[in-house]
Formats: C-alpha cells, sequence, structure tokens
C-alpha cells in the first residue's frame, strides 16, 4: 500500500479489457489517496490520467489536464470518407487548410482551425483530382491529435522515405491468406477453434482478441509454423508445403515477442534478414538505407540491438519482416510501446504496402490502431 506508485508502460500487450480493469483498479487507489505516475505511449490511456505532462529529450515541456490538451489545439477535427481512399490523403494534406491529415482504414481525419473553408477546399480538391467526398462529419480533437501536433512543431517533419524500387503493384484481388475450419488441439486444451480467415490482396484485416484467445497460435498455422489439427490453409494460393522456400521468401512475418537478435548490431540483423529472405544484392544496401531511415536512426547500423529502447526496436523490426517486399504480411502487435508519431509513420508504411497489393494481417490490442484496418475479426476462446 505505498504512499507513490510509478509505472513504466504497465500495459504493453495487455488487450482492452484487462487494460480497462487496471485502470478502474488505478482509478480506485487514486481516490483511496494514492499518487500515481503512469509512463504510456498511449493516449487514450492519458485521457484517463487528471494532468498529463509531455517530455520530448528529457525536457518536460507542458503539463496540463486532457481537455486544456485538447481545447488549446483550436482546431476542429474532419472525419472525412473519400474514395479511392488510397493517395487522397497525399492530395488532402496539400490543403493549406490542413493542420493534420490521418489515415484510417475507411476514412482521413483532417484537422482544421477554419472547418468551413476546410470543408470547401477539400471537396474542391477530392473532384480536381477525380475523388469523391461521400461525407464530412466535424468532432472534437482527440489527445492523440493534440500530441502528434505538438510534437511535429518540435521535432519538426519527418517523411516517410519511399520504399526503394518496389516491383510492380498488383491490381488483382486474389486470396492471399485463407483459411478454412482451422483447428488446433494441445493435449485437452482447444486452442483455436473453427478459425476462419480469408484476406485479399490490399486488404489489412485486424485480428482482435483478449490474451490467451489464439490470435498467435492461428497466425502460426496460418504461416506454416505449427501444424493444425484439422482445416485447411491457403497461403499465396498454395495450400500445401507452405514451409517451401519459394513461400516463406513472399512472407513477412514480425513476431509478437522475438524479432531481433540483440547481441548483433542493427546493421547485421538487417543483413541477415536480408539474407534468410533472398533480398537480392542489387538492392539489399538500398533496403537498409530504407529501414534505418524509417526509423529515424541513420547513421546508427553499428548501435547493438540491445541497447535501443522497445520503440525503436519495434520499427526496426518491422523494416527487418518487410524489406524483401512481402505479398502477404503479418504483423502480431507490431507497434507495442512505439510512440503516436512513429507510429503513425508505421501506418503509413503498411498502408503503402497494401495499396501495392500485399495482403496484410495485424494482431493489435489498441482499438484505434484498429481503426486503420479495412476490416476487423473479433476472436474469443479460440474462434472467430
Amino acid at each position: 500500500d505505498p504512499a507513490l506508485l510509478l509505472l513504466d508502460e504497465p500495459t504493453t500487450g495487455v488487450d482492452p479489457v484487462t487494460r480497462r480493469d487496471f485502470w478502474d483498479a488505478l482509478t480506485s487507489l487514486a481516490t483511496g489517496g494514492m499518487s500515481i505516475i503512469v509512463a504510456t505511449p498511449y493516449l487514450d490511456e492519458a485521457e484517463r490520467c487528471h494532468r498529463v505532462a509531455m517530455m520530448e529529450r528529457g525536457k518536460i515541456y507542458d503539463i496540463d489536464t486532457p481537455a486544456h490538451f485538447r481545447s488549446k489545439m483550436g482546431v476542429t477535427r474532419l472525419e472525412v470518407k473519400v474514395a479511392p481512399l488510397a493517395g487522397a490523403e497525399d492530395v488532402l494534406a496539400k490543403s493549406p487548410e490542413a493542420q493534420d491529415v490521418q489515415r484510417f482504414g475507411d476514412r482521413l481525419d483532417v484537422m482544421a482551425a477554419r472547418p468551413d473553408a476546410a470543408e470547401a477546399d477539400l471537396r474542391q480538391r477530392a473532384t480536381d483530382n477525380g475523388m469523391k467526398v461521400t461525407e464530412i462529419v466535424r468532432s472534437q480533437p482527440t489527445l492523440e491529435n493534440a500530441f502528434v501536433g505538438q510534437l511535429r512543431k518540435m521535432r519538426g517533419a519527418h517523411a516517410v522515405p519511399p520504399f526503394p524500387k518496389p516491383s510492380a503493384t498488383l491490381t488483382k484481388k486474389d486470396v492471399v491468406i485463407g483459411a478454412k475450419d482451422l483447428n488446433k488441439i494441445f493435449g485437452s486444451f482447444q486452442a483455436v477453434k473453427n478459425f476462419q480467415l480469408e484476406v485479399r490482396n490490399g486488404d489489412i484485416y485486424g485480428l482482435l482478441g483478449a490474451n490467451g484467445a489464439g490470435k498467435t497460435t492461428s497466425i502460426k498455422i496460418i504461416c506454416g509454423l505449427i501444424d493444425p489439427t484439422s482445416g485447411s490453409v491457403t497461403l499465396l494460393g498454395r495450400s500445401k508445403n507452405l514451409r517451401a522456400a519459394e513461400i516463406r521468401s513472399r512472407v513477412g512475418y514480425m513476431s509478437q515477442k522475438f524479432a531481433l537478435y540483440d547481441d548483433l548490431t542493427i546493421g547485421e540483423n538487417l543483413d541477415f534478414y536480408a539474407r534468410l529472405y533472398g533480398v537480392d544484392d542489387s538492392v539489399r544496401q538500398d533496403r537498409k538505407k530504407w529501414v534505418l531511415e524509417a526509423a529515424e536512426l541513420s547513421g546508427e547500423e553499428g548501435m547493438l540491438t540491445k541497447s535501443l529502447p522497445g520503440g525503436w526496436k519495434q520499427r526496426v523490426a518491422f523494416g527487418a519482416a518487410v524489406m524483401h517486399e512481402p505479398a502477404a504480411i503479418f504483423l502480431d502487435e507490431p507497434t507495442s510501446g512505439v510512440d503516436p508519431l512513429a507510429r503513425r509513420d508505421m501506418w503509413r508504411m503498411i498502408n503503402a504496402f497494401a495499396d501495392r497489393g500485399a495482403g496484410i494481417v495485424v494482431v493489435t490490442h489498441y482499438l484505434e490502431e484498429a481503426e486503420q484496418c479495412n476490416r476487423l475479426g473479433f476472436m474469443v476462446a479460440g474462434e472467430i
């Protein structure tokens, strides 16, 4: 029963239901007189704090209530439904009325100080570029909107580098990742029950569920890492011999727990994965440079991986998982511990792969992040 409780990212990897119970417990402790300091990269959690301190490069820049942080922005959030969504972010971000543009699975969120002028300009720009705005809904900015806006002012803009020498875009809509009636039994425990999945070219499918729901086991079965007890899997048009080299070289997999070797440098890790995935020598250096630039670690390839903070390690691990430009991508909690600005950069890259035709499955516990997906599957006790 301490008077002061210090918690350093306590809910990383914790599912939404358990996280809510955890925060209800903290509220109860605080009501009883305990003082609590929580470090968190997730702004929906920061919304539950009495006061929030914004820290950057060792210095606290601002302390205020969540409501005051949001109101100080002086902007309105415009939720813009526009088709086609791919490319609309770049087009509408050029509007002088748009202070910030973020892409989600079915819309763009635009921050604007003058919402009337912004709405008119966005509609006109969409029309001029062959796009159609079907709906614009106004709402208040979130704490994440406010935090990202302040971070950008302090850090400056970080442009996500384009993927070097990409292959031709896939325009077909074949099933890239599929599962039918999957079951997996370990002894007397059934981890996966009649699991169904269908992900086509360009889809981003979000797999949600509590810890222990069977999400990671299902992904391992589809990747060919473990065999199902029953059921069938389709991966890149193949339903048998999923461990064959020609299949592995077209699959990207970012593990929930293990992704990089701590006792290797960043550059050695990237070299290892490039060779493992068969990245051609002609593009290997360009792809390594792309990962380092995207992770804001240019010139740091000689750093030991174990010295990286968790969020930076996740960014390098993501780059290592996709540097061979896979057609099927599995991301198991890819942004755990990653700050909001870096998380946006990672999702821009995920969207870019989807726009070129990759089929992507993302396991996540953060529901604002789940809104980045085109479709969602809820998994409970092994079942969709």
